[in-house]
């Protein structure tokens, strides 16, 4: 099995909350991406490849240094095999160029970001998921060193931000589960790695 997938998507946003027009802000932001799928090994693996490309243009007439002009595209890879009923492995990789193509101060970066992922079960009895998202950003040309937009490089500064979730959900009968979960963050530029843990017990009635 096979198959393709165009898609196009346009917006067009004008935020006027201010009398004098020159201080409203306008935005265009204009997505296209073509997709590929392929099943092979008896459906059991699933692969995909897929290109995106877009801009993403904001300017405000009173306010020059808020204008930007990016252009920005994405070559990913996604693998998915599920060997059994019970298990689950995934693999994204993604490359994305991103260049915000201002006369005055350009900037250009660049990143790279993984996500495995790993999932389990037992049916009607419990399941486990583990993913990791790594990201690394490179600032590729930046002569008049400016931060990094949000709406660059997955909002991210440069160097290595990490992501990762582990969660357990157990059923004792249709109406009591117990989920326990676990989730970590270390954003580049930042020496503190948040750590956040949850377990609970819900009952239905």
């Amino acid at each position: 099995d096979w198959g393709v997938l165009l898609r196009s998507r346009y917006r067009d946003n004008l935020a006027n909350q201010f009398l004098d027009a020159n201080d409203n802000e306008t935005r265009i932001v204009w997505e296209r991406s073509m997709e590929a799928r392929r099943r092979i090994f008896n459906r059991k693996l699933n692969v995909t490849a897929s290109y995106q490309h877009g801009f993403n243009k904001r300017w405000v007439a009173a306010l020059p240094s808020r204008n930007l002009n990016i252009l920005q595209q994405v070559i990913a890879a996604k693998l998915n095999y599920r060997p059994s009923i019970r298990w689950q492995f995934q693999l994204e990789a993604e490359r994305g160029l991103d260049n915000d193509r201002k006369t005055v101060n350009p900037l250009r970066v660049n990143f790279w970001e993984l996500k495995p992922q790993i999932a389990f079960s037992l049916r009607s009895k419990a399941r486990a998921t583990a993913n990791l998202s790594y990201l690394t950003v490179q600032e590729a040309e930046n002569p008049g060193d400016r931060a990094i937009p949000f709406e660059m490089a997955r909002g991210k500064k440069p160097g290595d931000s990490w992501l990762w979730n582990f969660r357990f959900d157990y059923f004792i009968s249709q109406n009591v589960t117990i989920n326990a979960s676990y989730n970590g963050r270390r954003d580049a530029g930042t020496a503190r790695t948040i750590h956040l843990g949850k377990a609970e017990v819900r009952a239905f009635f």
